[in-house]
């Protein structure tokens, strides 16, 4: 009988200093993880431990005039205590990685609030009937938690498999120690302690389901950051091939910019030979019925031409930003008159026939020395490539919806241009019937961005040998107004 006592004595205090040892290493990596799973696992290997003490006898060691009772109180609150941490725990289980049936969480939690109201009434009567429910549930809820996890295992990590070995032994010894109750099998070492022994290897196979959920997490950010390390060389990778392009993007426009210094002293041919042409009319000053004055403002337009191309680009001044820098409200019909009757005077040697066919006054925000480039350069580039200089025609009309106003300049060719219409506006591309005119082709690209930056549109049209340039101009048609009191843009100052 002292032998069997012993022995007894012998297993529970094992199994609690096993306990203790499992509980200490859990609240140690639970603190250093600060991991919530570690920290309730913890805390139910010390209710299982709180649960044992009195049996091994640790208690009345320590506390060596404790009163009896105490024991009672150890046990009925550790199991309390014990259900609500496992309920707890296997709530966090389940919820790792996917949603939880509603049902199994409100039974889970049910579970945990009995555990704790039986911990709480441990010290009370009442302890008793809440302790026979409690015992009850425990098998229902050991097989629920055994089927849970049962389902997890197919598609599960190897966590989720040790967890579920672990249930299936905890349930293996809660049936042998029911049948050993119940009489079915005979009493022996290892039948009556057969809950300890499953209890045990299921501590153990939970530490190694916790231990291989770690060196998942583990992996996993193993291979975030070799992903991301990966992403970040495609990023370095295409940021290096963006400076490759911008680089020799740059080299281009370095290029060019070279060679349009190198010649854009051809652009200057035409004021020039307006300059030259009128020189040798003053020469013929002899002649009674000479007169130089309208020679003299011919020279003075021209040379005032050459200066805004000498100051727009030899000098640098970005187009671009003359555009945000000097945006001006003009009255357009009125300016358009005015860039006419500079474009008459300049080439009066041919006949440009100008028609207006809008009677309203039309206001625009922009850059008046811009919209004259784009005027004098659609006018220039018809005078060179026409094939009747005498047939040139401009005409100023609204859109038909009255939202923008067409300036359109329109010359005739002898033949179709060699090249698409989209084509010509770039830059170095000549009309088919270039030859012996002045230019490098950039008139039409230059009149193509100066548009584009002013929000309107370019649109070249060739049909039946006729080619015609429009420029679209986005508009404010304002029928309130007077277009007879406007000049130059501007309204007439008052006399």
């Amino acid at each position: 009988m002292v032998r069997n006592s012993n022995l007894y004595l012998f297993f529970y205090a094992g199994f609690t200093t096993v306990t203790f040892i499992l509980a200490a290493f859990s609240t140690f990596v639970a603190y250093r993880l600060r991991d919530r799973v570690y920290f309730w696992y913890a805390l139910y290997l010390i209710t299982i431990m709180v649960v044992y003490l009195p049996i091994s006898g640790v208690l009345f060691v320590v506390f060596e005039h404790a009163p009896s009772y105490l024991s009672d109180l150890f046990s009925g609150a550790g199991t309390g205590l014990s259900f609500f941490c496992f309920s707890v725990l296997s709530l966090y289980l389940l919820a790792s990685g996917r949603p939880v049936n509603p049902w199994l969480k409100l039974y889970l939690q049910f579970t945990a609030a009995a555990g704790l109201v039986q911990a709480l009434l441990s010290p009370f009567d009442a302890y008793v009937y809440v302790a026979e429910f409690v015992a009850l549930n425990a098998v229902v809820f050991s097989f629920v938690l055994l089927i849970s996890f049962g389902v997890r295992v197919k598609n599960g990590t190897t966590g989720d498999r040790f967890v579920f070995l672990a249930l299936f032994l905890s349930v293996v010894g809660i049936v042998i120690n029911f049948s050993r109750l119940l009489g079915w099998i005979p009493e022996n070492i290892f039948t009556i302690h057969a809950f300890q022994f499953s209890s045990l290897l299921h501590m153990l196979l939970l530490n190694q389901a916790f231990a291989e959920r770690v060196m998942s997490a583990e992996k996993d950010a193993v291979k975030s950051a070799q992903l991301s390390e990966l992403r970040a060389k495609d990023m370095a990778a295409g940021m290096n091939q963006e400076l490759i392009k911008v680089l020799d993007q740059e080299k281009i426009l370095r290029l060019e910019q070279e060679r349009f210094i190198d010649m854009i002293s051809h652009e200057y041919r035409t004021p020039l030979s307006i300059l030259k042409t009128n020189l040798e009319i003053l020469e013929l000053k002899e002649k009674p019925d000479w007169t130089g004055r309208h020679n003299l403002h011919v020279m003075q337009q021209a040379t005032e031409r050459l200066q805004e191309v000498f100051d727009k680009t030899i000098k640098g001044a970005s187009w671009k930003q003359a555009l945000e820098r000097q945006h001006e409200h003009k009255e357009l019909v009125s300016l358009m008159d005015h860039f006419m009757d500079e474009a008459h005077l300049m080439w009066s040697d041919i006949r440009i026939q100008y028609d207006v066919h809008v009677s309203q006054v039309w206001y625009k925000s922009l850059d008046a020395s811009l919209m004259k480039t784009v005027v004098l350069n659609l006018i220039d580039n018809a005078r060179k490539y026409s094939s009747d200089p005498f047939a040139i025609r401009v005409m100023l009309r609204a859109s038909s919806d009255e939202s923008a106003l067409i300036f359109s300049v329109r010359n005739p060719v002898a033949e179709s241009a060699s090249h698409q219409d989209v084509e010509l506006t770039k830059k170095y591309i000549r009309g088919a019937n270039s030859a012996g005119t002045s230019g490098l082709g950039l008139g039409l690209n230059l009149v193509e961005q100066i548009v584009a930056e002013q929000g309107d549109r370019l649109e070249l049209v060739e049909t039946d040998k006729l080619f015609e340039a429009r420029v679209y101009l986005t508009a404010e048609m304002d029928p309130n107004e007077n277009l007879s009191s406007f000049e130059n843009g501007k309204k007439k100052a008052r006399p």
